[in-house]
């Protein structure tokens, strides 16, 4: 994507996806570890994500799609700044997600 002036725009940080395998009464985004601030697999597994453990997912990459009028594959990158492709990815509720990222913070924040 380019930006007025002609240079490339990075993607946008959260990427919303879809799923049979996910709750479709909650919105449902891809975790990787720029927003978890580390690795996704510490971020779902923290005390927090063990008080609302049905905000978070651990699913195969080839059960997401990109949530727009296509329904594409979700790309791998959304999931990883390497672009290594992983069986299975994680994903957090809208709520997860932000209860995850206010707990990372401290009061001194």
């Amino acid at each position: 994507m380019e930006d007025s002036s002609g240079s490339e725009t990075s993607d946008p940080l959260l990427h919303r996806v879809l799923s049979a395998w996910l709750d479709a009464e909650k919105s449902w985004f891809a975790l990787n570890s720029v927003i978890c601030g580390g690795k996704p697999s510490r971020f779902c597994s923290s005390g927090f994500a063990q008080v609302f453990p049905d905000e978070y997912r651990q699913i195969a990459l080839d059960n997401l799609l990109g949530c727009d009028a296509y329904g594409f594959p979700a790309p791998v990158s959304w999931f990883s700044a390497a672009s290594r492709r992983a069986e299975n990815v994680y994903g957090a509720s809208a709520f997860g997600l932000v209860v995850g990222i206010l707990r990372q913070k401290t009061l001194d924040d």
